[in-house]
């Protein structure tokens, strides 16, 4: 013989289950927000000695603290900084690659905590070699060191004889 609860507990129960339910569903869709972080440079590539402006956006977190640190080609850290978000989430940076910069890819990695979650994101940059410009002298420059050999070896030629 099984007993059987009048059915106004039942539905109390089941009742409660639900609202348990939907408030644990609730709860974890809130702990697993994800926060994200944009990262860009207006160009992909740089020069020794460059400008490197880094633009970002923390969503919907503004007057937040970002993290921005820059790692050469070998990992070694070149610059780290502390930058805050304005009032709808962004944030930028410049700073100048120095002028003996090596050549290879450089990441630039912003790192945010919002409210216990942590939002991180990478660009990679790549810097190569300069090669220097001539200018419109360099011509001129290479007739007069050809015709100062001419005349320095006819000068000798004139004197030995």
């Amino acid at each position: 013989m099984t007993r059987r609860l009048p059915s106004f507990f039942q539905k109390e129960s089941i009742a409660i289950l639900l609202v348990f339910l939907v408030n644990s569903n609730l709860l974890l869709q809130q702990s697993f927000e994800q926060i994200t972080i944009s990262l860009d440079t207006p160009k992909d590539s740089y020069g020794p000695g460059d400008l490197v402006d880094v633009k970002g956006n923390v969503a919907d977190s503004p007057d937040k603290l970002v993290a921005v640190q820059v790692k050469d080609p070998s990992g070694g850290t070149l610059l780290v900084r502390t930058v805050k978000t304005d009032e709808i989430g962004n944030f930028e940076l410049t700073f100048k690659l120095p002028s003996t910069a090596k050549t290879g890819n450089y990441g630039i990695t912003a790192s945010a905590n919002i409210d216990g979650s942590t939002a991180t994101n990478t660009k990679m940059i790549t810097t190569t070699a300069t090669v220097p410009e001539f200018t419109s002298t360099a011509p001129m420059i290479l007739v007069l060191s050809i015709v100062s050999i001419v005349a320095l070896s006819a000068r000798n030629k004139i004197l030995n004889c």
